[in-house]
């Protein structure tokens, strides 16, 4: 063991070639390390931008909705109450959903009117939770709630009187002469992310004296956190099989399978970087033993053994692959961990942004280190880069001293 590293060492370091390592040498190193570094940083940034993601979309996003399927005009004060002592439910808030025209001078807008009980929304609806709901959505006001956009953009202001126009529906068909209702403009909110521009809140016994409705639409369910939501989901199904139960992550689905299938993609083209790097290694491998034939010529006539000679080029194939792995890890995990700092530079210097706040519900450059991950690629890394170090040292093997040196003699 000890004589195949002094070899290795020695051909790393042979006078023949220049510097300590020779220049293909150098380019398998570096193809290894901006190969890990990438995926690294890749995978850290995708792991991160899933982890955020999924926290917002779980925040804003009412996590369970309960549609009935069934007539619950006379039990649906029972269901809410009964949704609310299942293990795992934080929150229930009932609401009845329709859509309208609010007339706004000669504008005729379209919005979707969602009725909400002031109790149950205030806990369970995040954008509206600094609001007085009591106050500004009692019963029988007729008092509704809206983007501070829309009240911008007609120059409304706190007390104005609009004409809510809504269809009259009957058995799915629209019939008759559409529902007309003056209506009060009581407050504003700040519209996010994930927020309907032109949904206004009214309350909901209001909405349903308008729609002469006696029961809601459905139920809007929060859990205590994101880990137990198929399990309330699963409760749910079993005691309210009459009831169509659609759950947030079901909603979003097309994010994360957007997000998975990016993160898949950006994978394999950096893994093909690697390839071709080790693709390297072989050629680097294979010129040295061409170069240093005569050597394992001598080295076989004193009675070394092939495994020996073969040992050394892989113990050479390992030592590059292991110095492209550590320099590249260091880079990866240095930038991930510096994140923050290196997208705020750059925003700044070229005036971009990564994550606009328009498109997306982050504004940052997010990261998560998946350990397991990493471990994968430097294994997997590791074990090629063995794997192709056979190639050339296969062809030590087929060296005969006896015709190399009777050819040179």
């Amino acid at each position: 063991m000890v004589l195949t590293f002094k070899l290795a060492l020695k051909y790393l370091t042979s006078k023949y070639r220049r510097g300590f390592i020779s220049f293909s040498g150098w380019v398998t190193i570096m193809g290894i390390t901006m190969g890990i570094a990438s995926l690294i940083l890749t995978s850290s940034i995708m792991n991160g931008l899933q982890h955020e993601i999924k926290q917002k979309l779980y925040v804003i996003n009412d996590q369970i909705v309960m549609y009935p399927m069934t007539d619950i005009k006379n039990s649906w004060l029972d269901v809410n109450n009964k949704i609310k002592q299942i293990n795992g439910v934080k929150y229930c808030s009932p609401f009845i959903e329709t859509y309208g025209l609010i007339q706004i001078k000669k504008t005729a807008l379209p919005v979707l009117i969602q009725g909400i009980n002031p109790d149950d929304e205030k806990l369970s609806n995040p954008f509206i939770q600094d609001i007085n709901l009591h106050d500004k959505l009692s019963v029988t006001s007729f008092d509704f709630i809206m983007s501070e956009q829309l009240v911008n953009n007609f120059n409304l202001r706190i007390g104005d009187q609009l004409r809510l126009i809504l269809p009259k529906f009957h058995a799915g068909i629209i019939q008759g002469e559409p529902l007309q209702k003056n209506i009060h403009l009581s407050d504003a909110i700040n519209v996010q992310y994930g927020v309907n521009n032109q949904m206004i809140y009214m309350n909901i016994q209001d909405v349903m004296l308008m729609l002469r409705q006696p029961s809601p639409t459905g139920f809007k369910i929060r859990t205590s956190s994101v880990a137990n939501v198929s399990d309330v989901v699963s409760i749910l199904n079993q005691d309210f099989p009459d009831f169509r139960i659609v759950d947030w992550s079901s909603q979003n689905q097309l994010w994360f399978e957007n997000l998975t299938m990016q993160k898949r993609v950006f994978s394999i083209f950096l893994s093909l970087l690697i390839l071709v790097s080790l693709f390297s290694l072989v050629a680097n491998l294979s010129m040295l033993v061409v170069e240093k034939q005569s050597e394992i010529a001598i080295l076989k006539s004193l009675g070394a053994s092939d495994a020996l000679i073969s040992n050394v080029f892989l113990l050479i194939g390992f030592f590059l692959t292991i110095l492209g792995i550590s320099i590249g890890s260091a880079i990866g995990l240095g930038v991930v961990y510096h994140i923050d700092v290196i997208s705020q530079f750059i925003e700044t210097l070229f005036n971009v942004k990564f994550f606009s706040p328009q498109l997306w519900p982050i504004s940052f450059v997010p990261w998560k280190i998946d350990w397991n991950e990493i471990s994968l690629f430097i294994g997997l890394t590791l074990f090629l880069g063995t794997i192709v170090a056979f190639i050339p040292a296969r062809k030590v093997m087929k060296i005969d001293p006896a015709i190399l040196l009777s050819y040179e003699g």
